[in-house]
């Protein structure tokens, strides 16, 4: 069995406390948040620790955001996965649009994590949607930040191909790109429940694509 330096663990050891710190920025404020001095206060790390394991910052403000997509899709996964495939009802699309609507947007308290204890009906709250929505904006400005957010849209647009009665990619499409611009209209106007504004837009898309 290997044994690993004293001096070698350290430094991986310092490497995952800046990344777990610039993941919790990334995640609450997006990544224009993760700069070096708010990482290193973050870890508390001394200012210098930042530059001297990541000489390239942006290298640091990928992994973060990839970590987040990474959260993101699986909640995605997880609420497809509890909806189960189940149809339409004499009400319509309700429950297809709530369930479509809560894999799309990040869980609640804008921490970007998985649901806890397998609740994946935690509606996410204002803070938790505007941090998604930064990692857009972010996306016009970096490479890396593009590569992870246009991955992500492929994975979530999959996951709603397959909460459909019957897969369909490009219905999918269109029904992300309806939570995007519903969650940012509901953002940009202060509403309080951009959530809310999601599930309606959807079930009226949904109800248009019958």
């Amino acid at each position: 069995m290997t044994v690993r330096a004293p001096r070698q663990q350290r430094g991986q050891d310092r490497r995952e406390v800046l990344c777990a710190a610039a993941t919790r920025l990334a995640a609450e404020h997006g990544p224009a948040a993760c700069t070096a001095r708010a990482i290193a206060t973050e870890a508390g790390l001394p200012l210098a620790a930042v530059s001297y394991y990541f000489p390239d910052l942006s290298v640091l403000v990928g992994e973060a955001v990839h970590r987040v997509c990474a959260r993101w899709r699986e909640h995605a996964t997880h609420v497809a996965r509890g909806y189960s495939g189940a149809r339409p009802g004499p009400g319509g699309h309700a429950g297809l649009a709530d369930a479509i609507s809560r894999a799309m947007l990040p869980p609640g308290g804008g921490s970007g994590a998985a649901p806890v204890d397998g609740d994946a009906r935690i509606q996410p709250g204002r803070s938790a949607v505007v941090s998604r929505y930064r990692h857009l904006l972010a996306a016009a400005d970096s490479p890396a930040v593009t590569a992870e957010m246009a991955a992500l849209r492929a994975d979530l647009v999959a996951v709603v191909s397959g909460m459909l009665p019957r897969p369909d990619t490009r219905a999918a499409d269109l029904l992300v790109t309806v939570v995007d611009g519903a969650a940012l209209g509901a953002v940009a106007e202060g509403d309080p429940d951009p959530a809310g504004r999601v599930v309606t837009a959807v079930r009226a898309a949904l109800d248009r694509l019958r």
